[in-house]
């Protein structure tokens, strides 16, 4: 090497000391602000400004969430309402739910579950839950005490809501300062990909990340139709079109999440997905939409005629509205709803599995090969296995050339971390599919499900176990090769 030319300096190692660095800095400031009171000032805006403007804020916000609702910590419950808005009070429920955490199984009992063994006189239950009915506790929670059928109701993408509780420890399970130290401390947190060290100074955000960006100056958009200091334990709900700023008051620490949700999901989304499907559809059976254009349409339309009105224009204008009005005939519904639902299978984080559902899965199952090639501890299926799915949306059957199942159960704990895995089978197989989902919760055996061979159901149910999508009723017998 030519002792003239100097050697640069490495840019993964200044990096590394930048983020060790910013991590200590982090993590002290958080040890020297968890002892003083927790207050967070929050800060919902409704764009007011001209038709034009307001239009494109707005569609920023569609296209990027639909609601968002927050939990906060801080001691003060100050509201004040900028613009004439009805907070509405939340209707009381009867019983106010509890998140308890799912029932553990000591060592000894998951060691007798999983190997089907009753000598410690260990009975198992089986898993009777509905995912649909304990996501609904989940919603229930947050909400509490606004009643959830009044919120979907009255208030679900329709006005802004705070949910005052005095509780301040009612969400310290989610989420709290130690937690977030000890994240930095002992996993691989990347700057910009998992993490954004901001500031806000006059209203503007400043992200210190190489590719970080600055928010919109919230003062540009007008006057909040509601300004609300949170309690820790409060909850604040905003619609989609409502921007939001959280402000840290003074001398206080102050810890939020914002929940995103229902991001890409509206009507607008599935007619994306159906137009031009119906398009295709249409194009194929329908010998009208593959005739020649009129020779003289560039006579009559295009920007130098967009102001000109004649018959011959309006005629071909008939003709452009008939062909469109006739492509709601070949809408794919069911076929868009499918793509919708593949999205949510990419979307969705790998679902969280209480001990007595690792015990009836594959992700309790234990095999381990041995010496010579030999198999310990393994399990089979049989016809009179009985089984179900792991959740009700745990996997979608999809139409795609061929029949193929996406499911989330195998997602990355990264946002699309990795590709969004699929099983694909023959068509003759998805009746077996469908006994799964229309059965659910209750358990099916094998040999009911809806195809003739024998060795179809095994295999087919096999392939499912395997992937983590289904379980079984009760922890199937290991088994040693000899």
């Amino acid at each position: 090497m030519d002792p003239s030319v100097k050697r640069p300096v490495s840019k993964n190692v200044s990096a590394k000391n930048m983020k060790e660095n910013a991590m200590k800095e982090i993590s002290l400031k958080l040890k020297r602000k968890q002892k003083k009171l927790k207050q967070s000032k929050n800060i919902v805006k409704k764009n007011s400004l001209k038709k034009k403007k307001s239009k494109q804020v707005i569609k920023n916000e569609m296209n990027g969430q639909a609601a968002n609702m927050e939990s906060s910590s801080s001691n003060n419950n100050q509201i004040t309402v900028e613009q004439t808005t009805k907070i509405p009070k939340p209707p009381i429920i009867e019983e106010v739910p509890e998140l308890v955490p799912a029932p553990k199984l000591e060592k000894q009992e998951v060691d007798s579950a999983c190997s089907c063994s009753s000598s410690d006189g260990f009975e198992f239950t089986p898993v009777t839950t509905h995912s649909k009915e304990e996501g609904l506790k989940v919603f229930t929670w947050m909400l509490t005490p606004f009643d959830p059928n009044e919120f979907l109701k009255e208030i679900w993408e329709k006005k802004p809501l705070h949910i005052a509780r005095k509780k301040p420890d009612y969400y310290k399970d989610v989420i709290s300062t130690p937690v977030i130290d000890n994240m930095l401390r002992t996993e691989n947190i990347q700057f910009t990909k998992n993490i954004d060290i901001t500031s806000y100074v006059d209203g503007k955000r400043e992200t210190h990340n190489p590719e970080g960006r600055a928010n919109p100056h919230l003062s540009e958009i007008g006057e909040p139709v509601l300004e609300v200091v949170l309690e820790a334990g409060d909850m604040l709900y905003f619609p989609r079109g409502y921007i939001h700023q959280g402000v840290t008051i003074d001398g206080e620490h102050s810890l939020h999440v914002t929940i995103s949700m229902y991001q890409k999901h509206a009507w607008a989304d599935l007619l994306e997905k159906m137009i031009p499907a119906a398009l295709q559809i249409a194009i194929n059976e329908n010998i009208e939409f593959r005739e020649g254009l009129p020779l003289d349409i560039y006579d009559h339309f295009g920007l130098v005629h967009s102001d000109t009105n004649t018959p011959r224009k309006a005629e071909m204008e008939e003709i452009v509205k008939r062909l469109f009005n006739k492509i709601k005939d070949y809408l794919p519904i069911d076929e868009a709803v499918d793509q919708m639902n593949k999205k949510f299978q990419q979307d969705a984080l790998p679902p969280v599995l209480s001990d007595f559902e690792k015990a009836v899965t594959v992700f309790g199952d234990s095999d381990v090969m041995i010496e010579n090639g030999k198999v310990t501890n393994r399990v089979e299926i049989g016809l009179d296995t009985r089984i179900r799915l792991l959740r009700k949306n745990i996997l979608r059957i999809v139409s795609e050339e061929r029949i193929k199942l996406y499911y989330y159960a195998e997602n990355a704990l990264e946002y699309h971390g990795a590709e969004l895995p699929f099983l694909e089978i023959e068509e003759d197989l998805a009746p077996a599919i469908e006994t799964l989902i229309t059965t659910y919760p209750e358990y099916v055996s094998v040999e009911n499900l809806d195809i003739p061979s024998d060795s179809d159901k095994i295999q087919i149910s096999d392939a499912l176990w395997s992937r983590g999508l289904i379980m079984t009723e009760y922890p199937l017998e290991t088994i040693d090769d000899e």
